[in-house]
């Protein structure tokens, strides 16, 4: 919509206090050599002035809206226009006319209003450059009109820009708070349950705990052979050590009856017999040194065994 003519500036870059600094950027850009028109040359000293501005620092070369995360941008603007590309243009010759400069000038601020919202600082800070360079560009022409026809800018509406990936994120956001919150809940229960657990089996069922477990696996039954062998053991044993029945009688719970010791190896199962073997492979005779037949005295029964089984074959 129409907006109506600013106010004339104060103070203008036209004003004789800053010939010299018109003179020192035409000179530094070699503008009389590239511009021939005084109005042209005009338009640079407005243009140069402004790229000067702190403020003006968004407009001195293109958006890259790729690198600003902006995909919207390019939907946005049709016509993109900067302060660099303009002096570009200017210098080499490619706007001919003060319109046309004005006309390119006004697309930047013009881009500006329309794609940032009304109060943003970019929004602000293009409101007074816009206003900086109406003021100037009046007297642009050395020659004005009469009756200067009234300056319009057409502004159109500011489109309102909705993020449409804010509530997916926030909507993400809040999924992995409530997950994380649940995972601890979760570690919390698991433990205080299994501390609950152990301490009910603790007090209330100890009879069900099972402190230890031992598995024992059967050994292999007694030949006769391994039996008459162990009859042979049990004899010499006794002979040399009394102590060593009396130990093996309650290794074994039988009792002596008199004062012979004999023991039936036939009426014995296989658990009492390896009872019996593995007491004497484990018991320590200090009036021998061999604790296994096959040594000393033995020899003679393995012998006789040997011959036996020989005779039978």
């Amino acid at each position: 919509m129409p907006v109506k003519k600013r106010p004339k500036l104060d103070r203008t870059i036209f004003d004789d206090e800053f010939a010299q600094d018109r003179a020192d950027r035409r000179a530094e850009s070699h503008v009389d050599e590239k511009l021939v028109s005084e109005e042209m040359r005009r338009c640079f000293d407005i243009l140069a002035w402004q790229m000067e501005q702190p403020i003006a620092s968004v407009f001195l070369e293109p958006v890259d809206w790729k690198a600003l995360d902006l995909p919207w941008y390019p939907t946005l603007i049709k016509h993109p226009m900067d302060y660099g590309t303009l002096k570009t243009r200017l210098l080499s010759g490619q706007v001919p006319t003060p319109a046309k400069f004005a006309d390119l000038m006004r697309l930047v601020y013009k881009n500006a209003l329309k794609f940032n919202q009304e109060g943003s600082h970019i929004y602000q800070i293009t409101q007074k450059l816009s206003e900086e360079f109406e003021g100037n560009y009046e007297l642009v022409r050395l020659e004005k009109p009469a009756h200067a026809a009234p300056v319009y800018m057409e502004v159109e509406p500011v489109p309102v820009i909705v993020n449409p990936y804010a509530e997916l994120e926030s909507n993400i956001a809040s999924m992995e708070a409530k997950l994380s919150s649940l995972q601890e809940e979760t570690a919390s229960l698991k433990a205080s349950n299994q501390t609950r657990a152990e301490e009910q089996a603790q007090n209330q069922q100890p009879h069900l705990r099972i402190e230890r477990f031992d598995v024992a696996y059967p050994r292999k039954p007694f030949t006769f052979a391994q039996k008459e062998a162990l009859c042979v053991r049990l004899a010499q044993g006794a002979e040399r050590n009394a102590q060593m029945v009396d130990e093996l009688l309650q290794v074994i719970n039988v009792q002596q009856v008199g004062e012979t010791l004999e023991l039936d190896v036939e009426s014995f199962d296989d658990d009492t017999l390896h009872k019996i073997q593995d007491f004497l492979d484990n018991y320590n005779d200090p009036s021998s040194s061999n604790s296994r037949y096959g040594y000393g005295d033995d020899e003679d029964y393995v012998e006789a065994i040997r011959k036996k089984k020989k005779g039978k074959m």
